[in-house]
């Protein structure tokens, strides 16, 4: 499982792959930052 957070809400959102958007506040992928 891989850790991704978002750059602009701080939402950190655990999934297999990358998602397409932040669920919280509809941030495009780029925004979120594997951690």
């Amino acid at each position: 499982m891989a850790v991704y957070k978002c750059a602009k809400c701080g939402e950190v959102i655990e999934k297999r792959c990358k998602p397409g958007k932040c669920p919280k506040c509809g941030a495009v992928k780029e925004d979120l930052i594997k951690q």
